[in-house]
């Protein structure tokens, strides 16, 4: 990246929300520790937060009682 990219990345921030900004502050410092290598989600995980995201946007939520009926399964499976 060129001095020139930096400063454009500067000036893009600087006009972002103070609460992004704090993201990006967030992220700068979880980069620079070195926590972690990013995880890369495979197609399948792709596909399966994006349906959920566009179920959210949509207003399509599980209800109570089927929250009840899967965790119920679960603890009866031994999951």
């Amino acid at each position: 990246m060129t001095k020139e990219d930096l400063e454009a990345l500067a000036v893009r921030i600087h006009a972002l929300p103070s609460e992004k900004q704090d993201v990006v502050a967030e992220l700068l410092d979880w980069l620079e520790r070195g926590d972690s290598e990013i995880y890369v989600l495979t197609d399948e995980e792709r596909t399966g937060v994006r349906r959920g995201l566009d179920d959210a946007a949509n207003g399509r939520f599980a209800t109570k009682e089927k929250m009840a009926e899967l965790f119920g399964r679960a603890r009866t499976s031994g999951g």
